[in-house]
């Protein structure tokens, strides 16, 4: 059954008018889909908006459902878009506050379309709302049925009066913000705010208000792939702005993220009461900015659907790209990107550090690289990215992959362990530390902080879902090992197939075990010959190899004919 949890008054009012419509009348699916989304959206839980839980939750599959093979979920999610678009094409054409389901992803996203409505009359419920100007809206208390309307354009009215606060910066004489296309063929590079510029308004100064504004600020200054400034941005380049008030109940804050340029609302997200207690407002903030902040956040999304990638910016979503995806056509992209950048002068540290890891993964993954690139200059280059900030996270991580390779990996772990403390609130860094954590045997802390990351990012590497299944397998939690295994569909990947097989033989999957087995035979005859070649490279821990080898021979691969 879809989740009950409360929402938005101004998002449930949409919801609510939606799903009542003609156009959605003879879809039970896509009504029960909708307001899943919204409501888990809306309950701060859209880290869990992932095709399998969404397959278990709306669709009532069990645990072996495999969003890989079964697309109930892509094809359902796709009917819904088009009932969307059909809906605001025709009876919802004159709605102000519109959903969309961005492809890629299934969390909802919410704009104002035309004029943002205003309510007939100032009203207030009798906690007095607030402007995000500190201003008390002024009104009557009203009771019965008439009071839950005027709650309805109470949160109406704040988010309006926040959206003219970011705007109000239209000033007389003021050139609006330019956009630069890159160059045929090459990178724009600039030196004015060359990454994507945030800034946080707080519509008061004191309360829960005030201490999520702060939480979001140093959270968001811990992001490198972004420049935390005050409200007011720099000329020429993309900003966006947090906007934190209350609800109109106080029973909470809402919080809204707006493209500055474009007016497009990227984000509006209700953290209840409980959430923004002070033993939670870390974990919440974390779990707000895992899918914003980062490279592969909505924030360099909405940077790229207005055309205004250049600089570092472009270099960071092309490594997050290849990082996502590693293959060699995206490797090049992103190597190519950020020679240009360190030739032209200097830069950030985390280009030293991606530039870093892109030669490093160039030389282990055979990718194509200049004949002057080495270990060694990778190793120059991170070097220099902790010189020019030792505060850089992306810096330690760069030197912490390093030492992963060598021959005691254990002398990864504190660097990785800094990346992960100069950045606690990016997912990407968590995933390293749990990573290095494993390496060195610590498996259930490695599982514990690799499944957090993995239930907070809702776009990761598959290696990622690896090394939970690693860490889940070797500390005995076959619940977990095997659910990291679905994700591992990669083709020509050995180690993932392996895992699969492994993970399905320890849940007693007798038929699918077969199957996997059969497949790993046909696709990977030599390595079925010798399981630990499969292993041996990727794993420098002897117990991590034998304890795989041996359970691969379990489920029917043992080096011998079969």
């Amino acid at each position: 059954m879809p989740n009950k949890t409360p929402v938005a008054p101004a998002v449930r009012e949409m919801l609510e008018r939606v799903v009542a419509s003609r156009t959605f009348s003879r879809s039970e699916r896509a009504r029960d889909l909708l307001r899943h989304l919204v409501e888990r959206e809306q309950a701060g839980e859209a880290e869990q908006l992932k095709g399998f839980s969404i397959g278990v939750d709306v669709f009532g599959k069990d645990s072996d459902f495999d969003p890989t093979t079964d697309a109930v979920v892509r094809v359902q999610a796709g009917r819904l878009r088009e009932l969307l678009a059909h809906y605001y094409a025709d009876e919802g054409a004159g709605d102000v506050l519109r959903i969309s389901i961005p492809r890629g992803g299934y969390v909802p996203v919410y704009e104002w379309h035309g004029r943002v409505p205003q309510p007939e009359e100032p009203v207030a419920t009798p906690d007095t709302a607030v402007s995000p100007g500190g201003k008390r809206l002024a009104g009557v208390k009203l009771g019965g049925m008439t009071r839950h309307i005027a709650l309805l354009w109470s949160a109406v009215a704040v988010l309006a009066l926040a959206v003219a606060v970011l705007l109000a910066d239209r000033r007389g004489g003021e050139e609006p913000l330019s956009r630069t296309e890159p160059a045929t063929g090459s990178i724009a590079l600039r030196h004015d705010n060359v990454l994507p510029t945030v800034s946080v308004v707080a519509a008061r100064n004191a309360g829960p208000v005030a201490s999520v504004a702060a939480t979001i600020r140093v959270a968001l200054s811990a992001f490198e792939t972004i420049d935390l400034v005050e409200t007011d941005a720099p000329k020429g380049g993309s900003h966006f702005v947090f906007v934190v008030t209350p609800s109109p109940d106080d029973e909470g804050v809402f919080v809204y993220v707006q493209d500055r340029t474009t007016r497009r609302v990227l984000l509006s997200r209700r953290l209840s009461k409980d959430a923004i207690d002070a033993g939670r407002l870390n974990d919440t903030v974390a779990a707000l900015l895992a899918n914003i902040a980062p490279a592969s956040g909505m924030l360099y999304a909405e940077i790229e659907r207005n055309g205004e990638l250049h600089g570092p910016a472009q270099c960071l979503l092309l490594y997050e790209r290849f990082y996502q995806e590693p293959v060699g056509l995206r490797h090049k992209a992103a190597y190519d990107c950020f020679d240009r950048l360190v030739r032209a002068g200097p830069q950030p540290a985390i280009v030293y550090a991606q530039m870093s890891s892109l030669q490093i993964q160039g030389v282990t993954d055979g990718y194509p690289l200049p004949a002057d690139v080495s270990v060694e200059t990778a190793q120059d280059l991170a070097w220099k990215a902790v010189r020019s900030d030792p505060t850089s996270a992306a810096a330690h991580r760069a030197m912490g992959y390093l030492r992963s390779l060598s021959d005691t990996p254990a002398e990864a772990l504190p660097w990785m362990k800094k990346a992960h403390e100069l950045n606690i609130y990016d997912p990407g860094m968590a995933a390293v530390y749990a990573y290095a954590l494993v390496a060195a045997g610590s498996y259930p802390e490695g599982e514990r902080i690799m499944l957090d990351a993995v239930n907070s990012a809702s776009a990761h590497s598959t290696w990622w879902d690896y090394t939970l299944f690693l860490a889940a397998f070797m500390s005995g939690d076959r619940d977990v090992a095997y659910r990291a295994s679905l994700a591992l569909t990669t083709p020509g990947r050995p180690h993932y197939l392996a895992a699969r097989l492994i993970a399905s033989s320890q849940s007693g999957k007798a038929q699918l075990t077969e199957a996997l087995r059969r497949q790993f035979l046909a696709e990977f005859p030599s390595l079925a010959a010798d399981p630990r070649a499969i292993f041996r490279a990727r794993h420098p821990s002897k117990e991590i190899v034998e304890t795989l080898v041996a359970a691969l021979a379990h489920a029917g691969i043992s080096g011998e004919a079969g």
